[in-house]
This record gives structure tokens, C-alpha cells and sequence, in this order.
């Protein structure tokens, strides 16, 4: 009995620690120290039932509901593993229940010599565990509808991260507008999606889709052009209108978002998500595929500013090698006598000029340069 209960309250001991603050630590060794010194009681009083008794089970059972009301781990929990707790706090209440009242018929009992119930160490760890059980319990379960949207925030997090570390060295713009297209379906629950990019002769082209086939991308891009407020976008406009939102007379869609690509400050494209219920997205979504957007956008552009810097440094390489080149080919030397000195100079206005000397001996006293 003893070992069980002490068992759970060390596990709970590191529920409670979760989120570790001083006051919540302070107040846990406080908490152990109080059990401690409750197990001495029991010898010097004897396990009598007096004001001493009274006083120590009241602090006890003050603190150790001051503790139990840190469930910060809660939250955290996904849908199942809140149903996991759910059942095994519910066995713990269970079996302490059984336990208690199994010590209560001990303690009723002719044969045994000590009455366990007056035992002040054993009544307070019992309340904490079963209590401690209780509010987990119950927090749990009025947590439980929440799950999902703890989960959708933790995977547009993490959709975030990746979209912000998407851009490496040697990798291509294709994969964050490929993660970008992902974690706005996720975000916005949507039916379908695509993506489409202007190309170097500047005609719009349909680089990647989800769920749709081609024929009904372009009955959706049809519709879409031809309703308002789609129909107000020009491949010519700015920044300012970032997001077009509204209801589509489409037989299986209702509802589209059109987003245009801006990497900086010029636009490269635009994607279009889809969904099968009208007015399928609310601000909160639409404030999310912004954020997904900008930042896609600010990857793609870092990937082409590193390009151009890769490339630019290849260019000076290249020049400092014609440069050498250039130098090598100048004299070090020009030919003179006794009565003149030819000296020569060279400074190209740029890393690599046109210019080149040269001196040659005609005679003993004729030279052409």
C-alpha cells in the first residue's frame, strides 16, 4: 500500500516539475520536508488522533492541493496520449479508493495493534495522490476537445521552421514553394490547391497542384478569373492587396483563397487553395497563409540573393585569375642606354583593362616602342 502510493506521488513529482519555476520548486521541497517530519509524528504521538494530528493534516492537505494544481503538462498532450492519462489516472483513483478503504477495515479490525487511519504520514499521501489524480483527471477531460487545436498550432510551428530553414546551399526554389503549398493546406484544411509561377517569357503556368487533376485546375482558374473579388487582380499590381478571399460557383468547390507571390517587391506567381464549404476560411486562417506566404517568399528570395552572391564571387575569382594573366604579359623590363630611361606604367580603370607595351631594340642607338 505504502510502496504504491509513494510510487505515484514520485511520478507526480515530476508531472508537477514540468515547467520547473522556483516558487514551484520551493514548494515541492516544502512539500517533502512536511511528509517527512509527518513520519516522525507518527512515533512520538503514537498515532493518536489529537490537535497535533489536526494541524499537520490540514497544512498537508493545503499544500499538497497547491501542488496539484500544477498541470502545465496537460496541453502538451496530444489527443491520444490525453486519453492514455485519462484512463490511468482513472485506475489510480480507482485502486486508491480500494486501498482506503481497505485500511479503514484494518483499522476496524480486533486483531490488529496499531490503528493505520491515525497514521498522519499514510492519510496525507493518500489525499495527495488520490486528489492529485482527481484534477488531472478532470483538467484532462475538459482538455480533451481542445487537442486538435493544440496539435494544428504545433504543426504550423513546425511548418514555419521548415519553411525558414528550407533554403540551403545547392537546393532550388521548387522545395519551399513545394513546403509552402503543404503547410497551407495543412493550416487551412483545404480540398486542393496549385501553384502558379510566371515563367522567363512572363506567361503564368501551373508548376505543382494537390488534389486536383488538370481539367478541373482549369475550370477552377476559369471561375475563379471570372468572379469578384478575383477578377480585380492585375500580374502588374503591387503589394498592397496580398490576399483575395470569397465564394465560387464551382458544382464540388464554394469557397477559394488566391494569394500572389511578391519576391521582392516583384510578383512571381500566385497559389490557390480550395475548399468544399462555403466561406471555408475564417481571419485566423487567412492570417496564417499571410505569415506562410512571407515567409516562402523572404526564402526565396535569401536563395536568390545567394545565388547571385555565389555567382558574383565566382566573377571576381575570374577577374583576379585575368588580372594575373593581364600583369604577366607586361614587361618587367624596357630597353635603354646610357643617354635616355624608358619607364612604364599600367592601371586598369576596372579589374581587367585593354592596354598593353612592349619596347624593341632597332640598333645600338634606335628604339621602337
Amino acid at each position: 500500500m505504502a510502496l504504491f502510493l509513494v510510487s505515484c506521488a514520485l511520478l507526480f513529482k515530476h508531472l508537477i516539475l514540468y515547467q520547473k519555476s522556483k516558487k514551484t520548486v520551493k514548494q515541492w521541497q516544502v512539500f517533502e520536508v512536511a511528509m517527512l517530519s509527518s513520519m516522525f509524528l507518527s512515533l512520538l504521538n503514537k498515532n493518536s488522533f489529537d490537535y497535533t494530528f489536526l494541524l499537520g493534516l490540514v497544512f498537508l492537505v493545503v499544500l499538497g492541493t497547491s501542488l496539484a494544481l500544477n498541470l502545465k503538462w496537460i496541453p502538451y498532450l496530444t489527443f491520444k496520449e490525453k486519453l492514455k492519462a485519462l484512463l490511468f489516472f482513472f485506475t489510480i483513483q480507482i485502486s486508491t479508493g480500494y486501498l482506503f478503504i481497505q485500511l479503514l477495515n484494518y483499522s476496524d479490525s480486533y486483531f490488529i495493534e496499531v490503528n493505520l487511519t491515525d497514521n498522519l504520514f499514510l492519510i496525507a499521501l493518500f489525499f495527495f495522490v488520490f486528489i492529485y489524480a482527481l484534477i488531472s483527471f478532470l483538467v484532462t477531460l475538459f482538455n480533451l476537445p481542445t487537442s486538435s487545436v493544440f496539435e494544428q498550432k504545433l504543426t504550423e510551428a513546425m511548418s514555419f521552421q521548415r519553411l525558414s530553414q528550407s533554403i540551403k546551399p545547392g537546393e532550388n526554389e521548387d522545395q519551399v514553394l513545394d513546403i509552402l503549398l503543404d503547410s497551407c493546406m495543412s493550416a487551412a484544411y483545404v480540398d486542393g490547391a496549385w501553384l502558379e509561377l510566371l515563367t522567363e517569357q512572363k506567361i503564368s503556368a501551373v508548376s505543382q497542384r494537390r488534389f486536383l487533376s488538370k481539367q478541373e485546375v482549369i475550370e477552377l482558374e476559369k471561375i475563379i478569373n471570372s468572379t469578384k473579388p478575383f477578377n480585380t487582380f492585375d500580374w502588374k499590381a503591387d503589394e498592397k492587396n496580398t490576399l483575395f478571399n470569397g465564394r465560387i460557383a464551382h458544382p464540388k468547390y464554394q469557397s477559394a483563397v488566391m494569394m500572389p507571390l511578391f519576391v521582392n517587391g516583384e510578383l512571381v506567381g500566385r497559389m490557390f487553395l480550395v475548399k468544399e464549404v462555403k466561406d471555408g476560411f475564417n481571419k485566423e486562417m487567412l492570417d496564417i497563409l499571410k505569415t506562410f506566404v512571407g515567409q516562402a517568399c523572404i526564402s526565396v528570395e535569401n536563395y536568390r540573393l545567394l545565388n547571385e552572391a555565389i555567382k558574383n564571387e565566382r566573377y571576381r575569382e575570374e577577374l583576379k585569375i585575368a588580372q594575373r594573366v593581364q600583369r604577366s604579359l607586361l614587361p618587367r623590363t624596357l630597353h635603354s642606354d646610357a643617354s635616355f630611361q624608358i619607364s612604364g606604367f599600367s592601371e586598369a580603370a576596372n579589374e581587367v583593362g585593354g592596354d598593353y607595351y612592349e619596347t624593341f631594340p632597332l640598333s645600338e642607338a634606335q628604339f621602337a616602342s
